[in-house]
C-alpha cells in the first residue's frame, strides 16, 4: 500500500516548518511495506487574499477560505508533517482527511516512524495532533500558538 505525506520544510531535509508559516509543502508517496520514499515535489499553499507579498506572514488560520483550500490542495495526504499547527488548521484537515502530526528533525527519520505506526497500528486520523519527536516509544501530545497540550496518547508497539 502507497500514502502520501506533505512536509513543512524549508530545505527538503529538515521538517522545520509552522504550518501557518510554510509556502510550500514537499509531498513523498511512501511504500508502507518497504518504507521506501519517492519525493514527488513541492505543492505551494494557496496564496491570501492579500497577494502574494503575504504568504505566510500571517497566520493561515486567519483566513478561513485559505484555509479550506490549503486542506483541499493536500487532501490527497494521508498526513502532514509540521514542526507547530494550530487547533483550528488541524480540524480543517482532519475535515479534508488529512491527520496533522508534529515534529521536528530530518524528514527521513520521521516518516520511518510514521510507517512504523501505520504498518503496526490504526490509522491515527481519530486524534488531531501527536508528537513524533523525542519519545521513541509513541506519540507525545503537543500544544501550539499558547494552548495547552493535549492528553497524551501512547502508540503501543511503536519504535524509531
Amino acid at each position: 500500500m502507497e500514502y502520501r505525506v506533505a512536509v513543512a520544510t524549508s530545505d527538503g531535509r529538515q521538517v522545520d516548518q509552522h504550518f501557518a508559516q510554510a509556502a510550500d509543502f514537499l509531498v513523498v508517496t511512501v511504500e508502507s511495506e518497504t518504507g521506501a520514499l519517492h519525493p514527488e515535489g513541492r505543492r505551494a499553499a494557496p496564496r491570501g487574499e492579500t497577494g502574494p507579498e503575504q504568504v505566510g506572514a500571517t497566520c493561515i488560520g486567519t483566513d478561513p477560505q485559505r484555509l479550506d483550500r490549503t486542506g483541499a490542495a493536500l487532501a490527497d495526504c494521508r498526513y502532514l508533517l509540521v514542526s507547530a499547527i494550530g487547533r483550528k488548521p488541524q480540524s480543517v484537515l482532519l475535515r479534508h482527511g488529512v491527520s496533522a502530526l508534529e515534529t521536528d528533525g530530518d524528514i527521513a527519520p520521521a516518516i520511518a516512524r510514521l510507517n512504523t505506526y501505520v504498518t503496526r497500528g490504526p490509522a491515527p486520523g481519530s486524534f488531531a495532533v501527536r508528537r513524533l519527536g523525542d519519545n521513541p516509544d509513541g506519540f507525545a501530545a503537543a500544544g501550539c500558538c499558547g494552548l495547552p497540550p493535549q492528553p497524551s496518547t501512547t502508540i503501543e508497539g511503536s519504535q524509531p
